[in-house]
């Protein structure tokens, strides 16, 4: 398995935010359309349950996002505040 760039030489400090990128909102689509399937396939292919694809992605981006400079009570409520609109649309999930 190959190893992500360092976070110094991935960019992801260097990205500039504007104010639509911080609106959960904006990337619903992404995450619904592209990234949950994609964690789903790679299960499948990979035969691990969807559950435990999803538990190893949330943690590999939320270590990536701390170590980006987000709090951990800052992850903490974004879960919170995405959970309302993830289980408007349970099938994407299964």
């Amino acid at each position: 398995m190959k190893k992500a760039a360092p976070v110094k030489e991935s960019g992801l400090q260097d990205m500039q935010s504007d104010n639509n990128s911080l609106d959960m909102a904006s990337h619903m689509d992404f995450g619904l359309q592209r990234l949950l399937p994609f964690v789903a396939g790679y299960a499948k292919s990979e035969g691990h349950r969807n559950e435990v694809a999803l538990v190893a992605s949330l943690l590999i981006l939320a270590t990536a996002a701390h170590a980006n400079g987000v709090s951990r009570d800052h992850l903490h409520r974004m879960v919170d505040t995405a959970c309302p609109a993830l289980m408007t649309t349970p099938e994407t999930v299964q």
